[in-house]
Formats: C-alpha cells, structure tokens, sequence
C-alpha cells in the first residue's frame, strides 16, 4: 500500500512493491499486484488464492509469513536442490525457501507425479506434500564476516582463500576460510568443485573464493574490464583454471568476478562488490549454489 507523500506513479512503469506488477484497475494504486502465480492484496497482506499446502499455526491466505517488509515471494515458490547441490525442482507453493532432497526421495516423487512436475504450473497437492515431507529447508549463509576476515588477512599483500560448501548435516551453504600459508601471486588449492570439503562426505565443494590484493598495483595502469580480460588470456589464470576446477569467485579492492566453469561467456566481470558481500547485501554463497546446480534463471 502506498504512503501519501512517498510514491512516485508514472504510466510507463508497471511494477511495485517486490517487482510484482501492479494491478491499480481492481483496488486503486499500488494495491492490488498481479504474481507469476496468483492475486495479493498488500492493504491486507492476502492472497486471493489458497495456498495448497495447509499450514496448521497459519492462514492459507496469508502473504510472507505475515512479514512483508523482511520476507520476499515475488513469485511464490519454491527451489529443490539433491544432496550433492544439484539444482532438481522450483514448486508453486506460495514460500520462496531453498529446500534440500535425497536425490533417492526425488526419484520416488518423480516417478509418482511425472505429468505434475512436467506442468511447471502445477499445483498438484499430493505432489506438494510428498515434496514438503520428504525435503529440509537448507540455510544459506551469506558469510559476511568470513568474506571480509578473509579480505582482511589478504591485507599483507598475500593471496587468500577458501571454499563455498554444501553441507548436508547441517542443512546449510556457508563459505568457510582455508587457513594455510599462501603467496602473492597464487592461494592453494586443495579442492575442486564437487569434492569432498575436509574429507567430509557430507561435505561438497561447490566453488572456489580467494582474494587478489595484488590487484591494487594495476589498477593506476589498466582498465578493471583489462584485469578481468586477462583472466582468460594466461592458462593457468582464473577464467582458464574454472573449466577444470570449478567456479572460482575473485575478490579485488572493489569489486567481485565470477569466473565460471562454462567460460568467459558465462562468466561476469564485476558480479558485485567486495562492499555488498562484506555488509550481506549481496549472498555469493546463494548464487554459487544457484550456479554450480545448475538452476536456470
């Protein structure tokens, strides 16, 4: 709902509130929103449609956990990920959570419910349950303090780095420091996207982050695109070395590069800030998940 005063309206921009589009012919501007699945009216923080899946402690109507302001659900859905971090199913429940699957329990749904799940837009409520029950809700950390101790201990002129991992037992993705001696030019590293982090079977690797504090010394002489560009022109330099290693995310004194294993073309030269990662403006552990599973966007 708008706040007199504090609103700007123009008929060339259709979207509000969370980017949904809005719909001011129902219930007057700004508050009605047309979603990828259903109806809100945000007076009321209510959904036109019930959720399929019943909630006992929670209204059916109910929009963002009745938090607007810290919860997002721009469409309504949910992502399904195995344990190995491979991305499998997006649902059309009205949360917006990251959940973890067996790839075993997913087999089994998916022979139930084929033609559901070949409906991107099916709201099949056996299909829905079996997901529910049969899945976790997986934290996604996005490490700020990590990210900016790791930028920290780079601070005397050597590389640092660590590692993005999935863990299953915990349910969680966090990006945690490898604490070993480095120089700098190069960080070690011990372990490539899909291994095993520690030795930990419960454990995967998803993608690589280290810093390049040597980046400072060139900033005075070439272009940030030139930095980046030659990532891909040394062989054994970051762009080249994701193809065989797995993403590899690098953080410079202003920004972060995401190198990914698919080359250049794939790859984003200033993905965000090392500001947005050290404040958690900006979750690199999500979107390493969403890269390294494969998700489409």
């Amino acid at each position: 709902m708008t706040m007199a005063g504090r609103q700007f309206n123009t008929a060339n921009y259709r979207y509000g509130y969370q980017g949904a589009e809005k719909t001011d012919e129902i219930s007057g501007t700004g508050n009605h929103y047309t979603t990828e699945f259903r109806e809100a009216d945000v007076r009321i923080g209510r959904w036109w449609s019930l959720d399929p899946i019943t909630k006992s402690d929670i209204s059916n109507y109910v929009m963002m956990s009745n938090s607007p302001i810290i919860m997002m659900d721009p469409k309504g859905d949910d992502d399904y990920y195995n344990e190995k971090g491979k991305y499998l199913y997006t649902d059309t429940k009205t949360s917006t959570d990251i959940k973890i699957i067996t790839q075993e329990n997913w087999n089994m749904i998916n022979n139930n419910y084929s033609s559901a799940i070949a409906d991107k837009n099916s709201s099949n409520l056996g299909l829905l349950k079996s997901l529910d029950q049969n899945s976790k809700t997986l934290t996604i950390k996005n490490s700020s303090g990590e990210f900016k101790n790791l930028w920290t201990k780079s601070q005397d002129g050597n590389e640092r780095t660590g590692y993005i991992v999935l863990d299953v037992t915990k349910a969680e993705v966090s990006f945690k420091i490898l604490d070993v001696k480095t120089s700098a030019i190069s960080a070690p590293d011990p372990y490539k996207a899909g291994d095993a982090f520690e030795e930990n079977s419960n454990q995967t690797v998803i993608a690589n982050v280290h810093t390049h504090p040597e980046e400072a010394k060139y900033l005075d002489k070439f272009t940030d695109k030139q930095i980046f560009d030659a990532q891909y022109s040394d062989p054994g330099a970051d762009g080249n070395t994701a193809k065989e290693r797995g993403a590899r995310y690098t953080i410079g004194v202003n920004n972060v590069d995401y190198h990914s294993p698919q080359g250049k073309s794939a790859s984003k030269n200033n993905l965000t800030t090392r500001n947005k990662i050290e404040t958690g403006k900006f979750n690199l552990p999500k979107h390493a998940l969403e890269q390294y599973g494969g998700k489409k966007k």
